[in-house]
């Protein structure tokens, strides 16, 4: 179902991966598994099956937007956003951005150094439903990986946490420590900065500007 990414390559003393924020190829790819937990509220439950439970109900697809692709790209997030987030001058941040693939992009700005950068994911799908899909599919191997090494150990309290109240369905996962949300028909992973309540700001930044 998802197109085949181009190689977004190395962009400036850092590798921009992550590739698209509802594909969990790309997930699996750069942390080297063949498949795939804090929450800011609530926990994901275990069913007997051995996978992850949302425990917050995602909007129905019906009553979520429909956007369109010339208002989902890098220039949702501006040089001004980033210094404020990063708290640095607006002089010094470098913004990078490339479209791996039609309605698919990778967004950086950098303020000085890695500790002071801002990367995400934004693509759009075809419908709503497409991209509620495509979070259920990323749930489900999410789930998958947290049974297996190095994840097994680690993630005692599952692979993923789903997070309220950003978008119309959002989670953070240890995996990779991104955060995953959506709205409408638009995905957005944000991969840094690392910790997850200033990955939330940045998403929170990033939707506003989606009208």
């Amino acid at each position: 179902m998802l197109p085949k990414r181009k190689d977004a390559g190395v962009l400036k003393e850092t590798v921009w991966a992550f590739g698209r924020l509802s594909s969990v190829l790309a997930t699996f790819l750069i942390l080297g598994l063949a498949l795939g937990a804090c929450s800011q509220s609530e926990s994901p439950e275990k069913k007997k099956t051995g996978k992850e439970k949302a425990v917050a109900k995602p909007a129905e697809p019906s009553k979520s937007k429909l956007y369109e692709a010339s208002k989902t790209n890098c220039s949702m997030f501006t040089k001004d956003d980033a210094a404020a987030i990063l708290n640095v001058p607006v002089a010094e941040i470098q913004a990078t951005g490339q479209e791996l693939y039609a309605g698919n992009w990778q967004c950086g700005y950098k303020g000085g150094s890695y500790e002071k950068m801002v990367s995400f994911n934004i693509s759009l799908s075809k419908s709503v439903e497409a991209a509620v899909t495509d979070m259920a599919q990323y749930r489900d191997h999410l789930g998958i990986a947290k049974n297996i090494k190095p994840f097994k150990d680690e993630l005692k309290k599952g692979a993923y946490a789903n997070i309220t109240g950003v978008g119309d369905d959002a989670l953070w996962t240890a995996v990779n420590g991104t955060l995953t949300v959506r709205k409408g028909n638009v995905s957005l992973q944000v991969q840094l900065p690392k910790e997850k309540d200033m990955q939330i700001k940045v998403a929170k930044q990033i939707l506003s500007r989606l009208k």
